[in-house]
């Protein structure tokens, strides 16, 4: 059975809670995985990325392709604008080899 008392229910405080002050530090030893690709960094087995971006022949590519191994990243650059671009023909061959042979041109 419940027992009346004669003090009121104190009210909830309308002032809100202090947080702690300072940010806590870590040692680098403690550095949590954050696989965020950065070539060396640190990362989770089995993850890839891709770092930076280059342009060429009216097209955006990744400039580095990254893999996880051994947990830290491992870089290599994409090559992808290292040939020329390919020029643009109207002679029939160049279509016939398109429609043909899609994978070579």
């Amino acid at each position: 059975s419940r027992h009346p008392t004669s003090e009121p229910t104190p009210l909830p405080s309308s002032s809100p809670t202090k947080s702690p002050s300072g940010s806590p530090t870590k040692s680098p030893s403690e550095q949590p995985v954050t696989d965020t690709c950065t070539p060396g960094g640190k990362c989770s087995e089995g993850s890839s990325c891709a770092v930076g971006k280059v342009s060429c022949c009216g097209q955006t590519y990744d400039s580095f392709q990254c893999e996880c191994a051994d947990g830290s990243w491992l870089c290599v650059e994409t090559q992808a604008c290292m040939s020329p671009c390919p020029t643009t023909t109207t002679s029939t061959v160049a279509s016939i080899d398109e429609k043909w042979f899609p994978d070579t041109v």
